[in-house]
């Protein structure tokens, strides 16, 4: 995975060229180009689906979502494969929207300079590393130390959503939400997931990113943003499934964090598999609240009632096993501050007769 050239793994090559704008803190090096004449090199608002693979300062996988490097890595370094940084992302494309920040930074300008089904070798600088671009003291020592950090990217398929409309872009999104279902009813959660994810990146209307929640949306892209809605309740179902609550929880805000969808069944739906999320994490107090919400805005749902009288049984449950344990503790206490000394265990009992009968005769031996 290293080079032959006679240099640091973590220093770029010397055909690397500068894909940060002059800021020369990411540089990348071509491993595979196409020769396709439609390749497309994508932009701000496209959507990329990528495999990975990240390395150590000596160019040992840390982590990846490649099977092939993965099964490779176990088949000759098990040791490495046995290491706790060592990291398998589950084989499935990562996603994001170019300019979004939703992945590390050296990414998305490195993508820029890349066309579809192209690989590149990336050695980014910590500050482009994070998706906000902010550095610990302990990262920029680090970014001084150990020069850059060393990612494999390969752009497996873009969709040039900064070039279509809303028609268009629905229609991407009820195509990748329908694989999605395929998969749910398939019980393969973990695909349906990942496809339910991709849909929603695919379909984030345009006049919301332009101006932000609480504008009114053309028809369209009203339908649109309704589509996306789903694909969000659809993989908190699906991270349900695979017990990932807190990532359920996630999509379920992205529903209720968007003012612009003024529908009582979504937003009833997001808020009960918001509470069904809590109530397995055990955040009992919130999930009594969210429940509530719910059936404020469905009070004649089923399943949102059957889970209000769960949690609010469990509540009560809670309450009294607290009350009871408080019982014990103050019995304890009192006990020990007694003058009467504690009654024994029913097992000890005739080990207790005995050894107050030795103690009385002792003394009325003595008084004698």
């Amino acid at each position: 995975m290293a080079g032959s050239e006679e240099r640091a793994f973590n220093q770029p090559a010397s055909d690397a060229v500068d894909a940060s704008f002059g800021v020369k803190g990411v540089m990348i090096k071509h491993l595979s180009r196409t020769d396709r004449a439609d390749a497309y090199m994508p932009t701000d608002g496209d959507l990329i689906s990528a495999c990975y693979v990240s390395y150590d300062d000596e160019g040992k996988v840390m982590s990846t979502n490649d099977n092939e490097v993965a099964n490779e890595v176990r088949k000759n370094d098990p040791d490495r494969a046995a290491h706790p940084y060592f990291f398998v992302s589950e084989g499935l494309p990562i996603d994001f929207v170019v300019g979004s920040g939703g992945v590390v930074r050296a990414w998305e300008l490195a993508c820029k300079s890349m066309k579809e089904g192209e690989k590149v070798r990336i050695w980014s600088s910590a500050s482009f590393r994070n998706r906000d671009g902010t550095l610990t003291e302990d990262e920029k020592k680090m970014d001084a130390d150990k020069g850059y950090v060393v990612f494999d990217v390969e752009i497996l398929s873009v969709i040039p959503l900064s070039l279509i409309d809303a028609q268009q872009r629905k229609k991407e999104v009820e195509e990748l939400k329908k694989k999605g279902n395929e998969f749910f009813q398939s019980e393969q959660y973990r695909q349906a997931t990942a496809y339910y994810r991709r849909a929603a990146l695919c379909g984030i209307p345009r006049k919301i990113e332009e101006t932000g929640s609480g504008v009114e949306l053309p028809e369209d892209e009203a339908a649109l943003h309704k589509e996306v809605m789903f694909c969000h309740l659809n993989a908190a179902a699906a991270l349900e499934k695979q017990l990932k609550h807190t990532e359920a929880i996630e999509h379920c805000d992205s529903v209720m964090n968007n003012q612009d969808l003024n529908d009582v069944n979504v937003n009833a739906k997001a808020l009960y598999r918001k509470a069904v999320a809590l109530h397995q994490l055990k955040r009992m107090d919130e999930a009594e609240k969210v429940v509530e919400e719910a059936a404020s805005l469905l009070p004649d749902d089923r399943a949102i009632s059957s889970l209000a009288q769960r949690i609010a049984k469990q509540r009560h449950q809670t309450k009294i096993e607290g009350k009871n344990v408080y019982k014990r503790m103050v019995s304890s206490k009192g006990a020990l501050y007694s003058d009467k000394p504690e009654r024994p265990p029913p097992l000890l009992s005739q080990i207790w007769t005995i050894i107050k009968s030795l103690c009385c005769g002792a003394k009325k031996k003595k008084d004698e």
